[in-house]
């Protein structure tokens, strides 16, 4: 018996297929985007506060820097989680479409930012869902993502 034999760990069990999971509709997805930003709003309250006494290039930076840890906060818990703990709870998840799989901190940041892009023409990228098969937005379909009820 060689040293290799024998010592190997069986294979991981394959991903979840996003075949299994049903697509998130537009109303169930609309009211988990609600919770994402009452669950931001919250978080960055605090130095919404502070901007209020403060003025000038001091007020512009705490209004910058509430943007950016709102759009962290989110984008780290999408990509750990799927979604802010809220939208967990509510089984709406953000899942990568080929593997089911999380997409990341990056990918989510990516898929954020392209959301407001979504929203420029008419809310076009938003409602996109409504006639796509795979009911993706056009942030879902850059990000290469997909909105699943779990």
């Amino acid at each position: 018996m060689s040293s290799f034999e024998g010592n190997w760990a069986p294979p991981p069990p394959p991903r979840p297929s996003m075949e299994h999971n049903d697509k998130a509709g537009f109303w169930i997805r609309f009211v988990a985007h609600i919770v994402d930003s009452v669950y931001i709003w919250f978080v960055t309250l605090p130095i919404s506060i502070v901007s209020l006494f403060t003025s000038g290039d001091v007020d512009n930076i705490l209004n910058t820097l509430s943007v950016v840890l709102g759009i962290y906060i989110l984008a780290r818990k999408t990509g750990e989680l799927g979604g802010s703990p809220w939208r967990a709870k509510m089984g709406v998840l953000i899942i990568d479409e080929q593997d089911g799989s999380f997409i990341g901190t990056q990918r989510a940041v990516f898929r954020i930012i392209m959301s407001y892009v979504s929203g420029l023409v008419l809310l076009l990228g938003y409602l996109w869902m409504l006639w796509d098969p795979k009911k993706q937005t056009w942030h879902d379909k850059i990000a290469k993502s997909v909105v699943v009820r779990r």
